[in-house]
């Protein structure tokens, strides 16, 4: 009765199909079928305990095996999402969920059951309740997705998009505030500007500067050239007011990247140019080789390493950092600063490495992303185009340096792709991300994408 009453649950009364997508909102689940599939769990179990006993009598094991089943039962549906309103049109991406759901609940029964010695209930009891529960569950469903005739609601439309945002950042509108300037006049300013600095490779930068810097964007009164790390000096410029803003400090000691290049980005318009530098990680390790034998370099580096660039992300450890340092000579990577730049809103448009400094020209083109927090931990979340041109959340364990996916798409359209589908001389991998990507295990908690039905084992990557 029961099985016959689920499958006619998708039916009214002239056998049409009722539009189930438009009673519960995407990713709600059916209380409907929750609540029901609930119950059978616990009245097979007493069916079970009353069959072979021949009467029904309550012992404390009885509560352990109910709490066994579940536990096992709540944790497989809430992975798997197996309850929640139908959204695909193909049966079989229907049904799979309770195939997999069934699988994941023995197994957590068979773990529960050994891990915890629970030798004094009987197998029938707990193995016997979950295999029967399993088989009739997804016998029921099977018969009601497979007996349904689709709707009209069931076949979604693909929206109507030739390109998708999963960083949460939009172009921007270029104001008509930049006039364009005589070019000459510009550079022979920033030249002028230039030559008052105490730099040794200032006419290499000035040439660097003339070669990428669009002088056309450029108002020859509103260029700003600073030597700072304190944020006091960006905030008291008006906003808006610069169209090349150039720091010669290295951002190594600076505090709150993240705050200074939003400051910068409201003291410039849209179109406008930031210009700054940093020590990346690989040229900091080559200058504190050179200052040292070998053997006491790999002795003292990877201390160096670790309270360089490990405190300053730890949450606790980092306050301490910074009442030690001041924030000064942090270790960055070159992904991380292209990472917070794009971030921020900036496109890069060249980089030149002189000495041991990286300096780079980039231009507020976009808004701030909407990510609220960019993760710095061991598993990453990555937003992707799945099917139906969804955007889907998928997992994966870090192989690259923090703030990485903001720069994807730059290097996609910037290099080709290697037969497996990822970017070819990627610089944002780190040293174990190379070894992960080779051997694939980055890829492993995508399984918990598998389980919930947001990736198949077989098809295409994610975009």
């Amino acid at each position: 009765l029961g099985l016959f009453k689920l499958i006619q649950s998708g039916k009214n009364r002239n056998g049409t199909i009722i539009d189930r997508d438009k009673q519960l909102p995407k990713g709600v689940f059916y209380l409907k079928w929750l609540i029901p599939c609930a119950i059978l769990l616990i009245v097979i179990y007493f069916v079970i305990v009353l069959e072979k006993t021949g009467s029904y009598i309550y012992k404390p094991w009885n509560e352990q095996g109910l709490l066994v089943l579940l536990s096992s039962w709540g944790l497989s549906t809430v992975l798997t999402r197996k309850y929640i309103a139908p959204s695909h049109q193909n049966s079989f991406y229907e049904i799979a969920p309770y195939v997999k759901s069934g699988l994941l609940m023995l197994l957590f029964i068979g773990l529960s059951y050994f891990f915890f010695r629970l030798d004094n209930i009987p197998r029938i009891f707990i193995f016997g309740t979950g295999i029967i529960f399993c088989l009739l569950e997804v016998s029921a469903f099977y018969l009601y997705f497979f007996s349904r005739v689709p709707s009209a609601s069931d076949f979604k439309t693909p929206p109507n998009k030739t390109s998708f945002d999963t960083l949460g950042q939009k172009p921007l509108m270029f104001e008509n505030e930049i006039q364009s300037g005589e070019i000459s006049s510009v550079g022979k300013k920033l030249s002028f500007l230039l030559d008052r600095i105490n730099l040794s490779y200032k006419k290499e930068l000035n040439k660097f500067f003339s070669m990428h810097v669009p002088f056309e964007k450029i108002n020859i009164d509103k260029i700003r050239i600073i030597n700072t790390t304190s944020l006091t000096n960006i905030q008291i410029l008006k906003d808006q007011s610069i169209h090349l803003l150039i720091n010669l400090h290295q951002l190594n000691d600076i505090r709150r990247l993240n705050v200074y290049f939003l400051e910068c980005y409201s003291k410039i318009p849209s179109g406008g140019i930031l210009i700054g530098c940093f020590e990346p990680l690989e040229k900091m390790s080559s200058r504190l080789r050179l200052k040292m034998p070998r053997f006491l370099f790999t002795m003292l580096y990877p201390f160096y390493f670790v309270f360089y660039r490990v405190f300053p992300i730890i949450p606790g450890l980092k306050q301490f950092y910074f009442i030690l340092t001041k924030g000064e000579k942090r270790v960055l990577s070159k992904a991380e600063i292209y990472g917070r730049l794009s971030f921020c809103g900036y496109q890069l448009i060249e980089e030149k490495i002189f000495g041991t400094k990286t300096y780079f020209i980039c231009e507020k083109i976009k808004t701030v992303s909407s990510e609220k927090k960019p993760s710095y931990g061991p598993i990453v979340q990555l937003k992707r185009i799945g099917l139906n041109r969804e955007i889907i959340t998928i997992y994966k364990f870090r192989t690259m340096y923090p703030y990485s996916e903001f720069i994807q798409k730059d290097l996609h359209d910037k290099h080709q792709l290697e037969l497996s589908g990822k970017i070819k001389n990627d610089y944002r991998l780190t040293a174990w991300g190379r070894i992960f990507r080779r051997l694939f295990i980055d890829e492993i908690p995508q399984i918990y994408n598998w389980l919930r039905g947001d990736l198949k084992l077989v098809g295409v990557r994610t975009l």
